[in-house]
């Protein structure tokens, strides 16, 4: 059972990084730039409407198998934009107790950010890009232990995670942080994501280690609860495949589920 719990978490983990195959358009109605959303400014995609649509991205929740109030902060670098949204993961009304489904999506308040100085996603050591992913805040730091160009607050992300070290990223030392600079332009950090110092501030407390993801995308791709549940229930579909192919020792089909690079540590 140990073992089967291993690998379902692995199996899992990349699930959120296989959106490109199913890549769906999105409504180009708009109804205007900035929409009140529980009295906090929402930034509007142009041509995309937002309404009772969610960030594709919260698929990774939904495949947690776990019923909880989640806190999240998604980096957007198109806009320069970072959001705090807050939902609910929980089951269904189905038979099935892996079909968790996403409830009480708000947006909670929208930050101005600087990310880094080249575009793309981060591939190695002092490139000057942000990185795209999903991570963890491992450690928080108060001003007391910052330079001052940090501001008052820094909130350390475990890149590179997981996938970053598959895929042979490299580098270290991405923060989310103040500034010493009463103002500050967009895509100016050496590939961290830069905040206004009030709006840093702000988040200690409420940014928490272990239990707060940072989500970090050139631009957030928005779906519709349905569409959600769709790409939901693919890769569950998916999962169940490679599950059935283990118990059943079909090798072949097995490995087939794999990354022609992929390798056990063990072996």
């Amino acid at each position: 059972a140990r073992l089967l719990a291993y690998l379902f978490i692995f199996f899992v983990s990349g699930l959120n990084f296989l959106y490109t195959d199913m890549k769906e358009v999105l409504s180009e109605d708009t109804e205007e730039d900035i929409a009140e959303v529980s009295g906090v400014n929402m930034i509007k995609r142009d041509h995309y409407d937002l309404s009772n649509r969610v960030p594709a991205p919260f698929l990774h929740f939904m495949l947690q198998s776990e019923k909880k109030e989640w806190l999240v902060l998604l980096v957007e670098e198109s806009s320069q934009t970072a959001i705090l949204s807050t939902f609910k993961t929980d089951l269904n009304d189905s038979d099935s107790p892996d079909h968790y489904i996403i409830e009480d999506f708000k947006i909670v308040e929208s930050f101005k950010i600087s990310t880094g100085k080249q575009a793309g996603a981060k591939s190695y050591e002092w490139d000057l890009r942000t990185p795209n992913g999903v991570y963890q805040i491992i450690q928080y730091r108060s001003a007391s232990s910052l330079a001052a160009k940090y501001g008052p607050a820094a909130f350390v992300l475990d890149y590179p995670n997981l996938i970053d070290r598959f895929h042979n990223r490299t580098g270290s030392g991405i923060w989310l942080h103040g500034t010493d600079r009463e103002s500050f332009i967009e895509q100016d950090s050496e590939g961290c994501v830069r905040f206004y110092n009030d709006d840093i501030a702000s988040l200690i407390g409420r940014l928490l280690p272990r239990q707060t993801p940072v989500i970090i995308t050139k631009e957030i791709e928005w779906l519709s609860i349905n569409e959600l549940e769709m790409k939901r229930d693919h890769y569950l579909s998916r999962y169940h495949e490679w599950l059935s192919s283990w118990r059943k020792n079909e090798v072949e089909k097995y490995l087939l589920f794999y990354h022609p690079k992929f390798y056990s540590q063990s072996n």
